[in-house]
């Protein structure tokens, strides 16, 4: 049985570099033909840093995934004992009269990637 099992890996192993051998590609990179500009949309971040300017910006992370955008709340998820709570909108600064605003999170977020001249991922 186990020199069946051996028998069988090494002709397997056989097929699978034959064309290795028998075929060999060879391809050449030219780097100068055909460039264009990088998009700026590459340039993103999900979080904005004192002194960087981002072409785009996303609304992600860990607390996105449980967001609820008809009440601004979120969960922590295992993170932080499956809590459910306004972290979000807290620390996006948004004042807390507009926390009930439905969307406000992200129209939030939207408006300050206007106010930097990046895009928004939402």
């Amino acid at each position: 049985m186990e020199v069946k099992i051996m028998r069988r890996f090494y002709i397997s192993l056989i097929l699978c570099l034959l064309p290795y051998f028998l075929f060999p590609a060879q391809f050449t990179i030219n780097t100068q033909q055909e460039r264009k500009s990088i998009s700026p949309y590459i340039y993103g971040t999900n979080q904005d840093r004192e002194g960087v300017k981002n072409t785009a910006r996303r609304f992600g992370g860990n607390r996105t995934t449980g967001y609820n955008w008809e009440n601004n709340a979120s969960n922590a998820g295992s993170d932080w004992y499956h809590h459910s709570d306004y972290y979000i909108p807290s620390d996006m600064g948004i004042p807390q009269s507009e926390w009930s605003i439905p969307g406000r999170c992200l129209t939030f977020f939207h408006q300050k990637s206007l106010q930097v001249g990046a895009a928004s991922g939402i």
